[in-house]
């Protein structure tokens, strides 16, 4: 039979159809040999990579290290810069009384009574103390007597004075022993008074056996206890007048010339956060030769706080202000004085010393006067450089 043949198309040529067949083809199956060598290959590839990168990652790591041992020691620096200054200087102090009274004995003798002790509030004329008297007492008590004794006398000498003048009178009796009766008489008056003169003493010195307050007073101290035997020199009471109040402190000689009278200042007990205002009000001419510091005073501006007497106290004096003035470091400064001053200033990465002027003054920076402009780095550790040597300034932030 004939094949079926498609319909013609019209306008086209007829061409001859034939049937194709479809042959499949089945790959081929590689030899063992050569996937090996293609393992071979891809292996080697991946040990060139890595060895570049390992090649690579060594250079980079002594490039580094070359960088590192050769590169500019990193160097610690502070920036100098412009700021409002106050000069503060900060000292401890004490609330002190504006009257105080230290309480003596006149006599010496044992304590029997201590009335009050330490903090209480005492009056005027109130009685602190007293003193063993049993002597003074017997002491007055034969003055007593002896006086008495005396005037007997005398009123004796006295009848007899009278008798003398009127037997004289009689003519009974002479000049002469009228004028022994009268001067019996003088005697005695003599002696009364003198007597009278050493009870009254002996009553004065027994009322030193008791001691009273000699104004409205805080006793700061009682440093004596009774049964102990004291005399005109031991300490009984330190009494504090009740209401004023000041502060005292000690000063370093090397700032007592920058403190006088109506300096401003702030007070701050310690342990609290409350501040009183005040002003120096005193500073002592003298040195103590031994602490090498002198004494100041200071007045509360307002009413006296009620603190306690003897409180421990934080005072900052503020001795002067500066605006817009040039700071450095303290740290910074090489023998820091009012006389000569250094600062190593890092100049395009190499040390350089220069010379300075400064205010100096107890605080973590100081005032420049001359020598440095700001914005310049000066080396915050001056002992661990050398001038010359190149540095890699670090700014520490303030």
């Amino acid at each position: 039979m004939k094949p079926d043949t498609p319909p013609e198309v019209p306008g086209r040529r007829a061409s001859r159809w034939r049937r194709v067949r479809r042959v499949r083809r089945v790959p081929r199956r590689p030899k063992h040999g050569d996937a090996r060598r293609r393992a071979q290959k891809r292996t080697g590839r991946r040990r060139r990579v890595l060895v570049v990168a390992a090649l690579a990652l060594l250079a980079l790591l002594i490039a580094g290290i070359i960088y590192f041992l050769l590169r500019p020691p990193a160097a610690a620096a502070d920036v100098v810069r412009r700021e409002d200054v106050v000069l503060v200087l900060a000292l401890t102090g004490e609330i002190d009384a504006r009257t105080s009274v230290q309480v003596l004995p006149e006599v010496s003798g044992r304590i029997v009574e201590l009335t009050v002790s330490e903090g209480a509030t005492v009056t005027a004329g109130q009685v602190l103390a007293r003193l063993d008297a049993d002597e003074s007492v017997a002491q007055l008590a034969q003055a007593i007597d002896a006086v008495n004794a005396r005037r007997v006398e005398l009123e004796q000498a006295r009848r007899e004075q009278v008798r003398a003048e009127r037997l004289f009178s009689g003519g009974a009796i002479a000049q002469q022993e009228l004028e022994q009766a009268r001067l019996e008489v003088e005697r005695g008056e003599q002696d009364v008074a003198q007597l009278e003169a050493a009870v009254q003493e002996r009553r004065a010195q027994l009322g030193n056996y008791v001691l009273r307050a000699p104004m409205d007073a805080v006793v700061l101290e009682r440093p004596v206890d009774p049964g102990q035997v004291v005399g005109p020199e031991t300490l009984i009471y330190d009494l504090a007048e009740v209401g004023g109040r000041r502060v005292e402190a000690l000063v370093d000689e090397r700032y007592i010339t920058d403190l006088y009278p109506g300096l401003p200042a702030t007070v701050t007990p310690i342990g609290e956060d409350e501040v009183y205002q005040a002003r120096i009000s005193y500073v002592s001419d003298g040195i103590d030769p031994e602490t090498g510091a002198a004494t100041v005073r200071l007045q509360f501006s307002g009413p006296p706080p009620a603190l306690p007497f003897r409180l421990s106290v934080d005072i900052n004096v503020v001795v002067a202000e500066y605006a817009d003035a040039l700071t450095v470091a303290r740290e910074a400064v090489i023998a820091p004085s009012e006389v000569r001053s250094w600062v190593y200033v890092v100049e395009d990465g190499v040390v350089v010393p220069r010379e300075v002027s400064i205010i100096d003054w107890p605080a973590e920076r100081v005032v420049v006067r001359a020598g440095l402009e700001a914005g310049e780095e000066v080396v915050l550790t001056p002992r661990q450089v050398e001038p010359g040597q190149r540095v890699r300034p670090r700014p520490v932030e303030p």
